[in-house]
């Protein structure tokens, strides 16, 4: 189970066993009021962290790769992130972007702003 929240102080993306809620991991998160929640993949652990989207390797909790950065000065920090078949999708008040989770190559964007949370991705649809 993975989950983002200030942990002795510090904002943190932490890991706990299924088991028994057992910390397995911690890693301190850079900064930013970003409030997107974890998303487990095959790939790692995808989170936003200081206006970027960034995985984590699933078992050493290591920050592996940065994917993809937001302009925060357009007002694009996270807001929510889905992810299906190596395509992360994020949205933020400047639109939805989709980025392959490997390369972190743009595969689209749309530039219309998203303010409620929720994302959701169906069979043809995001």
């Amino acid at each position: 189970m993975f989950a983002i929240g200030n942990v002795d102080g510090a904002r943190s993306l932490v890991s706990l066993s299924l088991e028994d809620g057992s910390k397995r991991w911690q890693n301190e998160l850079r900064t930013g009021p970003e409030s997107a929640d974890p998303v487990a993949t095959q790939h790692g652990v995808v989170v936003s962290d200081d206006g970027s989207v960034v995985v984590h390797d699933r078992e050493s909790g290591e920050r592996s790769r940065e994917i993809h950065s937001f302009d925060e000065n357009k007002g694009g920090n996270p807001k929510m992130i889905a992810a299906d078949d190596g395509t992360v999708f994020v949205t933020s008040s400047s639109g939805v972007v989709a980025v392959d989770i490997n390369t972190g190559t743009e595969q689209w964007h749309r530039d219309s702003p998203v303010y409620d949370p929720g994302i959701c991705v169906g069979e043809e649809t995001v």
